[in-house]
């Protein structure tokens, strides 16, 4: 499963203590944390397209959903909006389907996030209730969204998705959930370079990498977002 995976990667420590401790001190203090009323990122910065041969699992209106296709987005959010506390995470909804996080986000104030294919241009992403994935059913799927719609939160603008779709380029092509992971991983070095241990930890598994070499291509590198195309982080 997905979620697990990306379970086990949030996990993993981010360094010292006290490096630890530095980032912990640049978050703001959590005025809404009871907060109920749904809320947009504050910017899609990125929109990559996906394809995998093996389906990966969402909550989609409700229910389990496998697909093979979707996007990878960076979301530039508020970060006590993301910063991770005791109560379950704000859900983060694209159209009517749960995305599933790669990492924290709050320290750099970037989430990286992965969703099922969705018109970009008429479905809204927002933050809804804290809940756990686990227990949206339709009902509660149905009034998430329209709290959503009460709220006014809207689709993207042409405009917006475009610079999106572009910084994005072209599609991600991986074997499975493990191995769209570790390639789509240079977004968090990129954009969340606070949680480089948490990107670098991501591997593509063994079976990506038989599927790989039944193909006649070299296992993928880390730091790259394809086959060829290096990636440098952003210092920002």
């Amino acid at each position: 499963m997905i979620r697990n995976y990306l379970l086990a990667a949030l996990a993993i420590p981010l360094g010292s203590v006290e490096a630890q401790t530095e980032r912990d001190s640049r978050l703001p203090q959590a005025t809404h944390e009871h907060r109920v009323d749904p809320t947009s990122p504050e910017e899609i910065v990125v929109a990559q397209p996906f394809q995998l041969q093996v389906p990966m699992e969402f909550r989609v209106a409700g229910a389990a959903k496998k697909v093979t296709r979707g996007f990878v987005l960076v979301l530039k959010v508020s970060p006590w909006v993301l910063e991770p506390r005791s109560s379950p995470d704000f859900v983060l909804f694209a159209g009517d389907a749960v995305a599933q996080r790669m990492n924290v986000g709050c320290w750099d104030g970037h989430l990286v996030a992965l969703v099922p294919e969705v018109d970009l241009s008429r479905s809204p992403v927002w933050f809804g209730s804290r809940l756990l994935e686990e227990r949206i059913t339709a009902t509660i799927f149905q009034a998430e969204q329209a709290a959503a719609e009460a709220a006014g939160i809207s689709a993207l603008a042409a405009p917006e998705l475009s610079k999106a779709r572009s910084r994005g380029g072209d599609t991600l092509e991986a074997y499975d959930s493990n191995e769209l992971c570790f390639l789509a991983a240079p977004w968090i070095l990129e954009y969340a370079p606070s949680e480089e241990e948490r990107a670098l930890s991501l591997r593509p598994g063994r079976a990506a990498i038989e599927a790989r070499q039944g193909r006649g291509l070299p296992p993928p590198q880390s730091g790259q977002r394809g086959e060829r195309e290096e990636v440098t982080p952003k210092k920002r």
